[in-house]
């Protein structure tokens, strides 16, 4: 092991940061001076509220497992995630607020993490650990932006909302089942929490004997409620809803399955070097989708948040970003509850003082810090500090919605209208939370005193709003100046058997060509010359095959793929593969725009649902 003087702090981005990431690493390299790398767990559960615990809850759920492992661990109670699915995730894998790393959304190519940000795994991977990701990923959905090209070495991928029948795939994108005419129908699956134990006990056993980093995220309880019958009737038996029911016993049923991977760690000899830690995504979601699809009703929602707090997923009030964080390592850290203010930011700096990985090897620029002080010391004290975070999207002037997801979208221009005075930010320090609305809306909140966040105390606290707000412009600000805010995703041609351009990922629209809230780029484009522009990146030039998934519900269609000087144009009949034809790609090409030459003459919709376009190499020609 490197020396004490050899060690260095994590260089952190603001001058207020307190210097306890330098002793941190010295409390570490003290309390394991002699032993192996600790091994990590990273569980992470999907659209878990602060309350979806029998712990904290009322009753409504039950969660004995994780209801242990919060006894054995260092629980932080005032941890913040981001407001949603993919954000969170951006944040915690680069140690860096999502809004800068390329990612400002859940769909529509925001989900990507910029190819030049550095990962938690590769971070990890350079001290010697093996690492491994199972489970949800969201962090981009097309070659060059999966998990096992980002630093795991291993990973097994699970479509994002599927609790039944899952279409995992290992160390590839997952297949939808609207993909199926073209891969062929996927497997039979079972449960996903099954399926994750399988892998995850496989990962366990095969790299027990050197550290390891094992990324475990469910995709429950995200919507759609679907869980056993036996626990749903466990649930309805206690008079709860059909609705209510299926999500606490999509709870349980995933509690169950974390308590197995924890016995796994028993059982292999590893909990005690082990490091676990716990933590949801984004906080409550109160509608359901498919079977028993609605609204929670006023009781249940109550039951599901006796703290009264204010918002849920997509907000960034208490409901919506606050979440426990469990962290245990048996014989280092006391168990016990702490207020430390902390955020997902902080896990990278964390984990990799645990894992003792020397400075050199971090990103440069950081925006959280090490909680080690806080999980090695129980009387440690709360550093002066304030923590950031944003909306999944920043209004632009004149945009309702920005970036747009109907004609006109360009977000190469869309980035020079990014308007603080529209933007929904807030600014968190160890007592109050100012939040930032449209039109530049101030509230200021003492949580210390009101953690629902019901009064509005800014005028009995002048100063603070003043030094919040300053400290919030001064943090956009610095967003604004990193290249990736709101860019679209570079697509890859060439790193994989088959590149994939999504729709909804495009760059910029014209025409008639319009976005929805799922997957589809649009329901209804008939105007002719309406086309969708992608930015790219060619890995290997040459010939390709060009299929087109795409709902044509009529006939005389005709569309056109252009990159570079090379077109090729193709008619279409009903049906939703197509095959275009072959086209050469050369290495020089930097953008492919796909057009609807000829909506066709019926009154049906020139193009219905689009959803990619597949790249796929003719080999002699490579």
């Amino acid at each position: 092991m490197r020396p004490k003087s050899a060690l260095r702090p994590t260089r952190l981005p603001f001058p207020w940061f307190s210097p306890l990431a330098a002793a941190a690493i010295v409390v570490v390299t003290s309390a394991c001076a002699g032993e192996s790398k600790p091994n990590i767990v990273l569980i992470v559960s999907d659209d878990q509220g602060y309350a979806d615990y029998s712990s904290r809850g009322t009753g409504q759920v039950d969660t004995p497992h994780l209801d242990r492992l919060e006894t054995q661990s260092r629980v932080f109670n005032s941890f913040y995630v981001e407001p949603a699915c993919a954000p969170t995730r951006a944040s915690l894998l680069t140690g860096r607020s999502f809004i800068r790393t390329g990612v400002w959304s859940v769909h529509f190519g925001g989900d990507y993490i910029g190819l030049g940000e550095t990962l938690l795994p590769q971070v990890l991977a350079s001290a010697g650990y093996v690492t491994g990701h199972i489970g949800k990923w969201h962090s981009g959905k097309t070659p060059g932006y999966l998990p096992h090209e980002r630093g795991f070495g291993s990973a097994v991928i699970t479509t994002m909302h599927d609790h039944w029948q899952n279409a995992m795939a290992v160390n590839e994108a997952p297949r939808r089942l609207a993909d199926a005419e073209y891969y062929g129908p996927r497997p039979d699956a079972g449960w996903n929490v099954d399926r994750v134990n399988t892998e995850a006990a496989r990962f366990l056993a095969e790299h027990r004997d050197r550290p390891f980093f094992l990324q475990v995220a469910y995709v429950e309880p995200h919507a759609p409620w679907e869980a056993s019958e036996e626990l749903r009737a466990k649930y309805k038996a206690r008079g709860q809803s059909d609705r209510f029911a299926s999500l606490n016993a999509l709870i349980e049923q995933m509690d169950r399955s974390i308590g197995r991977l924890l016995a796994d760690l028993d059982r292999l000899g590893l909990a005690e070097n082990t490091v676990v830690l716990f933590l949801s995504d984004n906080g409550y979601v109160h509608h359901n989708v498919g079977r028993f699809a609605g609204e929670l009703d006023e009781h249940e929602i109550a039951q599901r948040n006796p703290r009264h707090l204010r918002g849920q997923k997509g907000t960034i009030y208490e409901g919506g970003i606050l979440s426990p964080l469990y962290v245990r390592w048996p014989s280092h850290i006391k168990p016990g509850a702490t207020g430390f203010l902390s955020h997902v930011t902080d896990l990278l700096p964390t984990l990799a003082d645990l894992g003792r990985v020397p400075a050199a090897n971090l990103p440069g620029r950081l925006d959280g810090r090490s909680l080690v002080p806080a999980l090695l010391d129980p009387a440690a004290t709360q550093p002066d500090r304030i923590v950031f975070g944003s909306a999944m999207r920043v209004p632009a002037r004149g945009r309702k919605q920005s970036p747009p997801l109907a004609a006109g979208r360009d977000l190469d221009a869309e980035r020079t209208r990014l308007d603080y005075q529209e933007a929904h930010l807030y600014a968190r320090d160890p007592r109050f939370k100012l939040v930032k609305g449209a039109r530049n809306q101030l509230e200021l909140f003492d949580l210390r005193d009101d953690p629902s966040e019901s009064h509005d105390v800014s005028a009995r606290f002048p100063a603070d709003k003043q030094r919040l707000e300053v400290a919030l412009r001064s943090w956009f600000a610095s967003v604004l100046e990193e290249p990736l805010p709101f860019a679209s995703p570079t697509y890859l041609i060439g790193r994989s058997p088959a590149g994939v351009l999504l729709f909804n990922g495009a760059w910029k629209l014209t025409g008639d060509f319009r976005g929805n809230e799922l997957w589809a780029l649009s329901s209804s484009a008939t105007q002719a010359g309406s086309s969708v522009e992608w930015h790219v990146r060619v890995e290997r030039p040459g010939a390709y095959t060009v299929w087109l998934q795409a709902d044509i519900a009529g006939a005389d269609r005709r569309v056109a793929l252009q990159a570079g000087t090379q077109r090729i144009d193709a008619a279409l009949s009903p049906g939703s593969l197509h095959q275009l034809g072959r086209i050469e790609i050369g290495a020089d090409v930097q953008r492919v725009t796909f057009t609807l030459v000829n909506p066709g003459s019926d009154s049906k919709p020139g193009i219905a649902d689009l959803w990619n376009v597949v790249l796929e190499p003719v080999m002699d020609s490579h």
